[in-house]
């Protein structure tokens, strides 16, 4: 379809929906949902500026056909028509055209459920003599069973089609998936198969994966619930048929399946003890519409921490953060966000990664792509830094690996997976407890083209537990984690911590805890011993302190650069009236080396030498329902540069009713780890003129700098927006 057809086509769509916004809509109740936007837009940055005129129409249809059926339908067109200069050249002429229908069919019975979806986004646009089209279709349909005291299955079917002339994309993906579950007692069976397909045109790859794996567990409480045990066992079995069918080689991801996927908000990302992860399965849960609550747009902030528990040393390079707006649509341009890449052995102390990472934005796929060198881990995050202009909220991640394939290749690989845990808990007095966990993974992976791979890694961890009075308890834990592989990779570790827990009173509760560890990672061994502790008081009624410190020393016995490892977290929170809220942080950490910096510390096996301090207090006040402000102000210090951070948000609304507000942003943030600072200045009018209308203003300011690393160079880029849109809903 060639961009004057296509004008056409959304010419016709709009003034359809458009009538439909006009009509008498009396009949359709609630179920049926319009909108009209037409807004005005201009940019103006470093390396691009552009105007143009935009419209979106939206028009949804829910409709309960009975008790069990639900259908909903939609269709979203988008339209620009406006001018671009790339880098001082002179404006051409540019147009753009997205057509979005989807629909979703909703069966559900006591035990029966069915869902269907479909999307389809075709783009057609043009800038001066250049035009391309892009499609992405993507339709998924899942069934479940549930049956009394019999087995539960779940199928689940998804077809994705990606083509874009522009970058010579051409990719089909399908799969189908299938579980079934059955628990009896403390008894749990489950075994689930899955075939996906692949087929890149654009790169004349294809390939074939099938796999299954059998599940069983058992838990069970014993001697009245004194002790607790558990135990699990996986098996299975990956086949990969894969071929590079061109004349040249290519490099094509491999899906990585997320056993937990983690996050948090933290500004101090090399440390986690003070804001631990918390598991977000919404992350992993196969829905890439709905948002799985991190924003990275204007309500959003930076250092937004997402991570992976792969359950076992596994090869990535790759961190994909799908995202959409509030309703699930794709989001257009990903703004200034950037993404630092970091990994793990415990999921607490993190080391960036070697070489940095570097983010994408693929608008067709409404993705940022996180990519790094190659890396062996188990626990790996990635963390955000800037935000975007759009509403951008994250719907699901995935993990890739990147294979080279040699021209012609062909290759089929067969992967065996064996896991098993292990717990058990007991009671023994009313004052000592006995625990256990253990973890045990096998791999073995054979290719007809490459040698064999093998990976065994077990972690084991003894505590034992003494009550020693009402308000205290200690806690004595060995832990034994050991990682081998066939190619020569390996990691050991023996660690024995001791836990002092002391809640007195309701208001104070302190915990230390000693740590020492032998570990040998890649070759490099190390012994470390380390100090934490946590505290937690209240002094008044409405004014909390919290503590986190830490102290670690290690001693390097294979190059002779002890490390010495510091960090200290203080957060005070003060609810003064109803109306007014006060908060103040301090954070330091500090990694430093005798005898100066290791020459392997850029490897990812050590820290780098760093100081990172920040300093900030926060004011809420809120007065009354017509005006909400906060105020931050702060300072942030480390080794490459240091000065003020600094965040003000304001929420006006002038008349009681509401119909007119005013919001206003101003944040300016450090992030002394990759050594970038990055500004926003946002007023946001808005003018509610009835209940169907509403008239929007947004003008920016969003600079970015990162100051330059060893062997690059300074990067810097700024832009100006100013969007007015207006609203018609019914």
């Amino acid at each position: 379809m060639r961009v004057s057809a296509a004008a056409a086509v959304f010419g016709r769509a709009a003034v359809a929906v458009f009538a439909a916004l006009t009509a008498n809509i009396a009949s359709a109740q609630e179920d049926l949902f319009g909108r009209a936007i037409l807004s005005y837009q201009k940019l103006d940055s470093d390396l691009l500026s552009s105007s143009g005129f935009r419209q979106t129409y939206d028009l949804r249809l829910e409709r309960a056909v009975s008790d069990a059926l639900r259908v909903r339908l939609s269709f979203r067109g988008e339209g620009n028509d406006g001018t671009s200069g790339l880098d001082g050249t002179s404006d051409a002429k540019t147009q753009f055209r997205q057509y979005q229908p989807g629909a979703e069919l909703l069966y559900t019975l006591s035990a029966f459920q069915l869902q269907a979806n479909y999307d389809d986004i075709r783009t057609a646009s043009s800038s001066g003599d250049l035009s391309n089209e892009r499609t992405l279709q993507r339709s998924y349909g899942r069934f479940t069973w549930k049956p009394d005291r019999l087995p539960t299955l779940m199928v689940y079917g998804e077809k994705r089609r990606l083509k874009d002339g522009a970058a010579a994309t051409d990719k089909t993906e399908d799969s189908v998936f299938q579980a079934l579950d059955y628990t009896w007692k403390g008894l749990s069976l489950g075994q689930n198969a899955r075939v996906q397909t692949l087929d890149d045109g654009g790169t004349d790859f294809a390939r074939k994966s099938t796999d299954v794996q059998g599940l069983a567990r058992y838990e069970s409480t014993l001697f009245g619930g004194r002790a607790a045990v558990s135990a699990s066992v996986l098996a299975g079995l990956t086949r990969l048929d894969e071929r590079a069918r061109s004349g040249t080689a290519v490099s094509v991801p491999l899906r990585l399946t997320i056993p937990r996927a983690l996050f948090s908000h933290d500004d101090t990302p090399l440390d986690g003890r003070d804001k631990p992860l918390v598991d977000l399965p919404a992350l992993v849960d196969g829905d890439f519409l709905r948002p799985a609550g991190i924003p990275l747009g204007p309500d959003g902030a930076s250092y937004q921490n997402i991570a992976v528990d792969m359950a076992r040393f596994v090869q990535l390079d790759t961190l994909r953060v799908y995202v959409r707006d509030a309703e699930g649509h794709a989001v257009r341009d990903g703004g200034l966000v950037r993404f630092d890449a970091y990994r793990s052995d415990d999921g607490l102390s993190w080391i960036p990664l070697p070489g940095g990472a570097r983010t994408s934005f693929d608008a067709a796929q409404s993705l940022y792509a996180v990519d790094f060198a190659l890396v062996n881990a188990r626990f790996l995050k990635v963390v955000s830094f800037g935000t975007n202009l759009l509403d951008t909220q994250v719907t699901e991640i995935e993990v890739l690996q990147h294979q080279k394939f040699a021209a012609g290749e062909v290759k089929r690989t067969d992967i065996r997976l064996g896991s098993g845990t292990a717990t058990a808990s007991g009671k023994l007095t009313g004052w000592l407890t006995l625990s256990y966990y253990g973890l045990f993974n096998t791999t073995t992976q054979t290719s007809t083209t490459r040698p064999e791979l093998s990976t065994n890694d077990s972690d084991q961890i003894a505590s034992v537990q003494v009550d020693a009075l009402d308000d205290m308890n200690l806690i004595g834990r060995y832990e034994k984690r050991v990682v081998s592989q066939t190619d020569g990779y390996g990691q050991s570790l023996d660690a024995i911590s001791a836990i002092a827990h002391y809640a007195p009173l309701k208001t104070l509760d302190a915990t230390v805890e000693y740590r020492r560890s032998k570990q040998d990672l890649a070759g490099r061994t190390s012994t470390s011993d380390g100090l934490s502790g946590h505290l937690t008081l209240r002094l008044l009624k409405s004014l909390d302190v919290s503590v986190d410190a830490g102290l670690q020393r290690e001693g390097a016995a294979s190059d002779g650069h002890p490390a010495t490892h510091q960090s200290l977290t203080a957060v005070t929170y003060a609810q003064v009236t109803d109306d007014l809220k006060l908060t103040a942080n301090a954070s330091f950490q500090k990694t430093s080396y005798e005898g100066g910096t290791p020459d392997d510390a850029g490897n990812g096996l050590l820290l780098p030498a760093s100081k990172d301090a920040r300093y900030w207090g926060q004011i809420y006040y809120r007065p009354g329902p017509q005006i909400a402000l906060t105020g931050r102000f702060g300072y942030a210090s480390s080794a490459a540069f240091s000065g003020l951070t600094q965040s003000y948000r304001v929420e006006w609304y002038p008349f009681a009713t509401g119909t007119v507000s005013i919001g206003a942003v101003y944040d300016e943030d450090l992030d002394s780890v990759s050594n970038r600072r990055f500004t926003r200045i946002q007023v946001l009018p808005r003018w509610r003129l009835n209940k169907s209308a509403t008239l929007d203003l947004n003008y920016s300011i969003l600079s970015t700098y990162e100051a330059a690393s060893e062997g690059g160079a300074a990067f810097s880029l700024s832009s100006r927006n100013f969007w007015a849109t207006f609203t018609l809903a019914f």
